[in-house]
């Protein structure tokens, strides 16, 4: 029996970190609008894009594909670039 896991793969490490962030993005426009809850149907799987990553959205909109073509319930919203940081008062 061999107890070392798998290696993880630095590709997929990668988009998991990005989707993370992008969730992230996303959960704060819904704290600032929660409404946009209304609007996602339950059982519906979320699929984010990103405006600024063309090869994450390109990624996750082949994930979309794949769900839809697997006959789950998708929506796809597109998550705006982050705001930059304001300057630090002195």
């Amino acid at each position: 029996m061999n107890d070392t896991p798998d290696p993880i793969d630095p590709t997929i490490a990668a988009t998991t970190t990005k989707n993370i962030r992008l969730a992230a993005r996303f959960v704060r426009g819904v704290i600032d609008n929660p409404a946009i809850l209304d609007t996602i149907p339950g059982g519906t799987t979320v699929v984010l894009q990103p405006v600024d990553d063309p090869e994450l959205a390109a990624n996750n909109a082949r994930l979309a594909a794949h769900l839809i073509a697997e006959g789950e319930p998708v929506q796809t919203r597109i998550v705006a670039a982050p705001a930059p940081m304001p300057a630090p008062v002195r």
